[in-house]
């Protein structure tokens, strides 16, 4: 089995989040709506520290590793890691987002 599905799914959760950090805080972008766009973006604000727009980078490159079919550098632990790096990156902008909660 090829674990591109879970990859793209964890991708887009990444990216609804980032677009509604951004939307949320009523940002506009400058460039064509994308993960990096929006974590380089919100990285501008202060919102995102260097370390985790270049962690944003690379899960955004293993999404587009599986969007566009690159199924040969994907694995079962490939896509476990990129679950559990979402989730913790996911975790870590609801606490900047809402840190009353």
């Amino acid at each position: 089995m090829v674990p591109a599905a879970p990859i793209v799914l964890a991708g887009a959760a990444l990216e609804v989040a980032l677009r509604s950090a951004v939307d949320e805080l009523q940002l506009t972008l400058t460039e064509r709506p994308s993960i990096m766009a929006y974590a380089r973006r919100l990285r501008t604000e202060d919102i995102l520290t260097v370390q985790d727009v270049k962690d944003v980078d690379q899960m955004a490159g293993v999404r587009n590793l599986a969007a566009h079919g690159k199924f040969e550098d994907l694995s079962n632990e490939r896509a476990g890691l990129m679950e559990q790096q979402v989730n913790l990156f996911l975790a870590r902008l609801s606490k900047i987002m809402n840190p009353d909660i």
